[in-house]
């Protein structure tokens, strides 16, 4: 486990996943990240690497041969190599391994790098192709906070602010949770995303290439 520390936070980073697992207030001891309560959801924060979401099937062709890969790829699910660049950030590589080459063709180095910056707390996903091909990939996290931290706080109190726009494109799935072709685009007020447990009730939802960021804490 690398521990990442501040005057503010304490924020502890697991070499399995390169997960965030504990991000947690030094003033008052509030817990900003899911405990990964396994009678709900096991996870804290994964890491999707190299797709985000499923395939058809499982399965995707590279030059003609087959391979079948996992719901949201193998980064969640194996050790990282760490290094502790300071008492504020660190950073985590992922290369290719028999068991990797077995779901995916590519060569390739993947980094996570977790920076405690006053009040927040950086991520970056750095992911570079070492291959001598074109090398199709995504990245992306699941990370689960916890919310209404304050007494009388609701959940509709909370947003995701988007910065630089003041829309979403929204990508519709199907009954079977697989990407389709149709767009819906959602109005922000401010680049901010209301957060509701309605919102995202009965579509799974992915946005383009956006940065966003959650309320300062």
């Amino acid at each position: 486990m690398q521990v990442l520390e501040n005057e503010r936070f304490r924020v502890e980073i697991n070499e399995f996943g390169a997960e965030l697992t504990r991000f947690t207030s030094k003033k008052d001891g509030t817990e900003y990240v899911w405990k990964g309560d396994p009678a709900a959801w096991k996870r804290h924060a994964p890491i999707l690497f190299p797709i985000v979401g499923r395939l058809k099937d499982k399965t995707y062709t590279v030059d003609g041969k087959p391979y079948e890969i996992t719901q949201h790829g193998f980064g969640r699910d194996l050790e990282w190599q760490a290094q502790k660049i300071s008492g504020t950030c660190a950073e985590f590589t992922l290369t290719p391994s028999e068991y990797t080459k077995k779901m995916y063709p590519w060569d390739f180095i993947c980094t996570v790098r977790y920076t405690l910056d006053g009040n927040a707390l950086k991520k970056e996903h750095i992911v570079k192709n070492t291959s001598d091909s074109v090398m199709y990939y995504e990245v992306g996290g699941h990370d689960a906070y916890t919310l209404c931290w304050e007494d009388g706080e609701k959940i509709t109190d909370y947003y995701v602010e988007f910065e630089g726009t003041d829309a979403l494109s929204r990508i519709v799935t199907d009954e079977n949770v697989m990407l389709t072709a149709d767009r819906v685009s959602v109005p922000l007020t401010d680049g901010r995303l209301p957060i509701s447990r309605e919102l995202f009730a009965n579509d799974a939802v992915m946005t383009e290439g956006l940065p966003f960021r959650t309320a300062t804490i």
